[in-house]
C-alpha cells in the first residue's frame, strides 16, 4: 500500500514537472516576423538639420580664489573634470572639454560648493571669503 501511494505521488510530480516544462518552452517564443527598417547606406540615413554630430563641447573657465588653495570642477555626481591650484586673487583660466549633455557644473573651493548652469562657452567665477 505504501509503495502504491509513493508511486502515484511520483507519477503526479513527474506529470506536473513535464507539463510545467512544456508550458515554459512553448510560451516563450520570439516574434521573428518584425524587422525594423534600418538604413543600408549613409545616404538613406535621415538626420535632423539641427544635429551637430558632436559629443563634447569646449568651455573656457576662469576661477579666482580669495586665498590660495585647490579648486575642483565636478559634475552633479561629484566626478571631477578639473582640479587646479588657485593663487590668492589671481585669475586661473583654462579651456577644456566636457560631455555635450552637461548643463551644470559644481565648483568647489575651501569647503565652499557652488552649482552653476552652463549657458555658453565661458564661465567666470570668483570665490568669496565666507
Amino acid at each position: 500500500m505504501v509503495f502504491y501511494q509513493y508511486f502515484m505521488t511520483m507519477k503526479k510530480l513527474l506529470l506536473f514537472g513535464l507539463a510545467t516544462l512544456g508550458f515554459i518552452f512553448t510560451s516563450c517564443k520570439k516574434d521573428r516576423d518584425y524587422e525594423p527598417e534600418t538604413p543600408k547606406t549613409m545616404e538613406e540615413l535621415s538626420v535632423p538639420a539641427s544635429f551637430n554630430w558632436k559629443t563634447t563641447k569646449d568651455i573656457t573657465i576662469t576661477l579666482t580664489g580669495f586665498t590660495s588653495g585647490i579648486a575642483a570642477v565636478t559634475n552633479d555626481k561629484g566626478i571631477p573634470y578639473l582640479k587646479a591650484y588657485l593663487t590668492a586673487d589671481q585669475p586661473y583660466t583654462v579651456k577644456f572639454s566636457l560631455p555635450a549633455y552637461e548643463t551644470k557644473l559644481t565648483l568647489k573651493f575651501m569647503g565652499q560648493s557652488t552649482q552653476v548652469n552652463l549657458t555658453g562657452n565661458t564661465l567666470n567665477h570668483q570665490f568669496t571669503n565666507p
